[in-house]
């Protein structure tokens, strides 16, 4: 029997608080040095938002759903929907996964692929196979 739907979400700043800590160090610092650089408190908000805002994986959750028919990520409010047929690549670390519509890795990757943070159970890595396999095996779901 499978699941229907399984679903998770990550928060890597909530999981690492000293590197959660060392990061809002780091931006701060920043911050204050572009204000004095500057001579101007604005610059130094405009560096500290842009590091935060390149920084969005890190400090704010991301919501995974994944179905036999593909996946759906949901990170500050805007929700990525792939399917299993058009994902030609899946590559899978320890604690992460890449799911790719390009079969060789390439810098469009950033752009084009997923990268999931995986739950701690091991068993939706090997579900997700599974449906991967399915989809590409039958040409489709």
């Amino acid at each position: 029997m499978t699941p229907s739907a399984i679903a998770w979400s990550r928060h890597p700043a909530r999981d690492r608080p000293w590197a959660t800590a060392f990061a809002l160090f780091v931006i701060v610092l920043f911050a204050v040095l572009a204000a004095q650089l500057m001579e101007h408190v604005g610059w130094g908000a405009v560096s500290g938002f842009v590091l935060l805002v390149s920084l969005r994986h890190f400090f704010f959750a991301t919501e995974y759903e994944v179905d036999s028919q593909g996946i759906s990520v949901k990170h500050l409010g805007r929700t990525t929907r792939q399917s299993w047929v058009t994902i030609r690549r899946f590559e899978a670390s320890p604690r992460s996964l890449i799911l790719s519509t390009r079969v060789r890795p390439s810098f469009l990757d950033t752009f084009r692929s997923i990268h999931l943070l995986l739950p701690p159970e091991e068993a939706v890595l090997v579900q997700m196979r599974e449906w991967w396999t399915s989809a590409h095996e039958t040409g489709g779901i």
